[in-house]
């Protein structure tokens, strides 16, 4: 199935960091292979950086197991250029994992190696693995391990694969990345057994992936047949019973309430037994416990605050049909047919092109009839905005202590360019593909009217952050706080620009765009001149040391709580604490109110690092082998200290070590935090409770030099969130 005049090569870096501009590799590692998977070549080695590499000694040594002594006497990338040679050749194409970061390290450190093409499959794993916590390859791999066919391909490179484990070596790695990539090819080949018609639509699509197979011969027979998303419908499923005598015909309107130590599971589960309320959380962790709980109890139609990612069947028909795809258009393809034949029905979307092909194909849904809505804070207050949609709705407002920042959060929203920006590609997409399947030239005009209109957004988005940049030069500083951007000389050139927004582009979009769409673009507009109005917080986000942008926010006093209740004129809200014993308690019966819990025995505050280390060693770990302590510690510069101190006591030797910018991506650590070894986890508050939506056990916390802000208000947190992770 694959072509023949096709070279293969598995490559991979392990570098200093991630910034190109400033990073270096220090190892690589690549196999080629064949299109009936025979290794056929292979090459490894350090690389001698050519920069002093202060963090090596620690935290890459850590991550790669590379140190400064390994690296003194290995060749530099100039050396390595003629064993390097004989691999590239025009018909080469190139596999590795995650191909932006390490295709730009290729071209960098070794500009004259040619290739044909390349083959992402991170990519390609998004189209054809659904669900997974993480893209990462080492997740990717453990999730697959349990997998007969994976386990046959690595049975096949058994004889490649021999030296012991270690994610982070160039050489493992691309090994490891051709077995994915095999599994990845027989998935597709699966689905073409499954799906004749999907055999033709590669033929019919211009990326590297669908180069590499060989050409079908294309039926002119239209339309074209496709499989259905069809919904499995889920067992009718209701609570039995609940544990609390609660009405909220009983409550008070904008009252407060205490919920004392009220199980949280039984308090949901009393809640929830009242139809059309909404839960609010003061963050999306919060609202996933609770969800899982929910569903726990038998609670499975909840409604997130988002639209079903569902397709309009007669739009997917003609797209399906146009005959020709480029590469996200054939990705979207792939992923469809994956979805059908696992029996998924609502779509997974994980790229940028992916919601561009679905704002255009998507279906429209007008009304909500979900009993239980659960939302976070934010969400809430953007929700409270469609009085009409929800108007029936009685709403249960949790950590009702959060309700400050949450609702100044939500004031003081910043504004990114970059998501309005986002928006704007996905409906220039839609127009281009509205023009490719219609041909209508009325679609043709109101495209050029819009993509001038985004070609403008580009321009003012561009001399904004040129005039932004000037007030962040000869500062380490990454946020603050300016003058109103209106009438200011430093942005002459911004405002100008600003001007048009309303009197020449305004009654364009209105003409151009569906009432929807332009409601949502012109809301952001509003969004961000309102911010430029008065004095305004700018803050400076780091791509990598060298790539930023710059987010936008009104800067707004904390409100009073009348104008805070002012939001819930419309509907009947009651107000959930955890920790004010002043105010009534939602439900006043000291019996069920007399029981005590047990979480606050796993909880210890220490201050210094020794007492840390040693609350670690005395852990009895014999009878608890797979236990987890966690460290909340709030501070950066205290985390890496603390983690360089158990790497210089070698816990990492003995132990699975999981740190806040040290270890990667959260998700990546949330899957690793659920595998059964010993652990210790350094990280924030936040990370905490993603394990607890997760439902991972912590067997001892400890805070960690506890002197931050809210601190009460996270400890009560734990205790209520926590109830089950900590028992």
């Amino acid at each position: 199935m694959l072509s023949d005049n096709i070279r293969f090569i598995a490559l991979d870096f392990e570098t200093t960091g991630l910034d190109i501009h400033n990073d270096v590799p220090i190892q690589i590692g690549l196999l080629e292979f064949d299109n009936t998977w025979n290794i056929i070549g292979w090459f490894q080695s350090l690389i001698h950086p050519k920069k002093e590499v202060k963090e090596l000694r620690s935290v890459v040594w850590f991550i790669t197991w590379l140190s400064v002594e390994k690296l003194e006497n290995a060749p530099e990338c100039e050396d390595l250029l003629s064993q390097l040679s004989p691999f590239f050749w025009p018909n080469t194409v190139i596999i590795w994992h995650n191909v932006a970061f390490d295709l730009e390290f290729l071209k960098k450190f070794f500009p004259t190696l040619q290739w044909k093409s390349s083959i992402d499959t991170f990519q390609l794993s998004q189209a054809l693995i659904h669900y997974t916590p993480s893209y990462a390859l080492e997740v990717l791999i453990d999730t697959l391990r349990e997998k007969q066919l994976f386990k046959d391909i690595l049975a096949r490179l058994s004889p490649y694969i021999w030296e012991e484990e270690n994610y982070h070596d160039a050489y493992y790695d691309s090994k490891l990345t051709i077995a994915l990539f095999w599994y990845l090819i027989k998935r597709v080949e699966t689905l073409i057994n499954s799906y004749p018609i999907l055999e033709q639509l590669i033929t019919l699509s211009d990326c590297p992936f669908a180069s590499i197979f060989k050409k079908a011969e294309v039926s002119s027979q239209l339309p074209i047949d496709f499989p259905s998303l069809k919904k499995i419908a889920a067992p009718n499923t209701q609570i039995l019973s609940w544990d609390y005598p609660i009405s909220l015909e009983k409550t008070i309107h904008w009252q407060k309430y205490s919920v004392d130590n009220l199980k949280f599971k039984s308090l949901l589960s009393s809640l929830a037994s009242n139809k059309q309320v909404i839960f609010s959380f003061s963050n999306k962790s919060k609202l996933d416990i609770a969800k899982n709980l929910l569903a726990d109890l038998g609670i499975k139609n909840l409604w997130f605050v988002k639209e079903e990612q569902t397709l309009n069947h007669e739009k997917f028909s003609a797209f399906i049909n146009k005959g020709h795809f480029n590469e996200n258009e054939f990705f979207f393809l792939l992923k469809y047919f994956s979805h059908a034949e696992q029996g998924l029905w609502v779509l997974e979307l994980n790229t940028k092109g992916d919601f561009e092909i679905y704002t255009a194909l998507k279906d429209q849904r007008e009304t909500i009839n979900y009993p239980v809505v659960v939302a976070t804070h934010w969400g809430l207050f953007s929700l409270l905005e469609q009085e009409e949609r929800y108007k029936d709705y009685r709403i249960i407002f949790f950590d009702a202590e959060w309700r400050y920042k949450s609702y100044n959060l939500y004031l003081s929203r910043s504004y990114d360019l970059n998501y309005t920006l986002n928006y704007l590609d996905m409906l220039s997409y839609k127009f281009q593909l509205q023009y490719e399947l219609q041909k209508d030239e009325k679609i043709k005009d109101d495209a050029e009217q819009f993509n001038n209109f985004k070609q403008f957004f580009t321009v003012f988005m561009w001399v904004l952050g040129q005039e932004t940049k000037a007030f962040f030069k000869n500062t380490e500083a990454t946020i603050q706080t300016l003058e109103p951007l209106i009438g200011n000389i430093a942005f002459y050139k911004s405002n100008k620009l600003l001007e048009r927004f309303n009197w020449e582009w305004k009654d364009v979009l209105k003409d151009v765009l569906q009432p929807s769409e332009f409601t949502t673009i012109w809301k952001q507009i509003d969004h961000m001149q309102n911010i430029f109005q008065g004095m305004m917080v700018v803050e400076k986000k780091m791509y990598s040391k060298s790539d930023f942008y710059f987010l936008y926010s009104e800067e707004i006093k904390y409100t009073n709580w009348d104008d805070f209740l002012s939001e819930f004129n419309s509907h009947k809200t009651i107000f959930l604490t955890n920790n004010d014993s002043t105010v009534p308690r939602l439900l006043d019966d000291e019996k069920i109110l007399s029981s005590t819990s047990q979480e606050e025995e796993k909880i210890f505050p220490l201050s210094k690092t020794a007492s840390v280390l040693k609350a670690i060693e005395n852990f009895d770990t014999v009878k608890f082998p797979n236990w987890t302590i966690f460290i909340l510690s709030v501070k950066k510069e205290e985390s890496i200290a603390l983690f360089e101190e158990l790497i210089t006591k070698w816990f990492d030797k003995k132990f699975l070590l999981l740190v806040e910018n040290i270890t990667w991506w959260s998700w990546k650590n949330i899957f690793k935090a659920k595998q059964q070894w010993a652990k210790i986890i350094i990280w924030g508050y936040n990370f905490l409770l993603q394990l607890f939506a997760q439902k991972i056990a912590i067997s001892q916390l400890i805070i960690y030099n506890n002197k931050w802000n809210q601190q009460d208000l996270i400890y009560s947190d734990i205790l209520r969130y926590g109830q089950e992770a900590l028992s």
